[in-house]
């Protein structure tokens, strides 16, 4: 017990005399901690130095600018002339700026340091940044940003070309409008309120989410990690839009000619998408969608629901392998649907032209049209057919084969492996 005594008197001795030193080198003008770099390991009163700074300087007028960060926050405001603001860590090299031949070119370089041991308490946490102050009506020729560690904050941007990669940081966009842009992000989000390129918008993610109230562009398309995409209204020409892993919201998603989405692992839910020719494919995740319009639509969902309360298309081909096809109100001319494992259901039906290939499930079909116009030619191996149309029914065993001929042009063909067939026509509302 006395030993034990004396080991626990040592200990407490020990820790003293350890906090009686750290205190007293910070009254010496030291600071505690251990930092790793490319130095190797350095003291950190070694680390920590003078920020790099200078206030609010006015700076020749420009059309272009290419910015490298190391470790800051980056932001464009409007202004009444051109500026420059910045404070940066000292532990990186100077950074130096010039403004030559209408181009500014701004440059801070560094290496990554961390900590073993490290004890921050005390002093003051400040940000660093670069600001650029731009006249709001200025429309620049190019705007280049490259940043290692750090936000972008860009209240209002003008510009002919716009290509920014940031490696680990966010976004954020009031007002961008370009000919051309071009975001690339390794890790972080984007956000804006409103994003117009005339011609080319090409958007990369390795890790984040994209978010966005109002978009624009001839030409867009996304290649996304892992993240989340939400968009208010998108109109655009032709968009391809592609996420490994996350889920694609919009409220209204329209394209002039070809809208091509495409989904690893997620969810696609819209309000409203329109197209010339429309292509979705999902591996895994439900597609929801409000009212679909498209001359072409091909969706195709490897696990996972198909749903939509309306849908107007010249030509439209469904696959699901593992889900239901569920559509409220159904108006197209070709009508392709096949199903591995799931039940169909297509209500408000009209149609020209329908075949329907199901291998284990249901299809139900509720006609707006009068049935006696359709030629129907129903098969199901195992299950029952019920038809409105007087027509001609043959069972054979668990087998049941019923045909009619329609007064019309239009047709139904159905094949189900296994599953009932069931065709109806709308109650009137009268």
């Amino acid at each position: 017990m006395k030993r034990t005594g004396k080991i626990y008197a040592a200990a407490f001795l020990c820790i003293g005399l350890g906090i009686a030193l750290t205190g007293g080198g910070i009254l010496a003008g030291g600071w505690p901690g251990i930092a790793v770099g490319k130095d190797g390991i350095r003291m950190a009163d070694e680390f920590y130095k003078e920020a790099y700074r200078i206030e609010k300087t006015e700076l020749e007028e420009f059309s272009s600018a290419d910015i490298k960060i190391h470790s800051g926050n980056f932001y464009i405001l409007p202004s009444d002339g051109f500026y420059l603001e910045y404070c940066l860590s000292g532990t990186d090299a100077e950074p130096s700026y010039t403004v030559a031949d209408k181009k500014l070119t701004f440059k801070q370089t560094g290496d990554l340091e961390f900590y073993i041991m490290n004890f921050t308490w005390g002093r003051d946490e400040e940000e660093y940044y670069v600001k650029l102050y731009v006249p709001e009506d200025i429309y620049l020729d190019t705007l280049q940003l490259n940043g290692d560690s750090g936000n972008a904050f860009l209240d209002k941007l003008l510009a002919d070309n716009v290509d920014i990669e940031l490696s680990c940081g966010n976004l954020e966009a009031g007002q961008m409008q370009a000919e051309e842009v071009k975001l690339s992000l390794k890790s972080g989000n984007v956000s804006f309120e409103s994003l117009l390129a005339n011609k080319a918008m090409d958007i990369q993610m390795d890790f984040g989410n994209l978010t966005g109230e109002e978009l624009s562009a001839e030409m867009f398309t996304v290649d996304s990690g892992y993240g989340n995409l939400r968009l208010t209204r998108a109109n655009v020409d032709s968009a391809e839009l592609f996420l490994n892993s996350g889920n694609l919201t919009c409220e209204q998603l329209s394209a002039e000619k070809e809208l091509s989405i495409s989904l690893e692992s997620g969810e696609l839910k819209a309000e409203k998408a329109s197209a010339q020719r429309l292509e979705i494919d999902s591996n895994y995740g439900n597609v929801t969608l409000g009212e679909l319009e498209a001359q072409e639509a091909e969706i195709s969902a490897d696990s996972g629901n198909v749903k939509a309360q309306s849908c107007s298309s010249t030509s439209l081909a469904v696959t699901a392998q593992s889900g239901e096809v569920n559509i409220q109100e159904s108006v197209f001319s070709d009508g392709s649907f096949s199903l591995s494992s799931g039940n169909l259901k297509l209500l408000q039906l009209s149609a020209q032209s329908l075949n329907i290939s199901s291998n284990y499930g249901n299809v139900y079909l509720e006609l707006s049209d009068e049935p006696s116009e359709y030629s129907m030619k129903l098969r199901t191996q195992y299950g029952s057919i019920q038809a409105p149309a007087a027509g001609s029914l043959l069972s054979d065993g668990s087998e049941e084969n019923f045909s009619v001929q329609g007064s019309s042009e239009k047709n139904i063909e159905v094949f189900c492996e296994s599953g009932d067939i069931s065709i109806k026509q709308k109650k009137s509302s009268t």
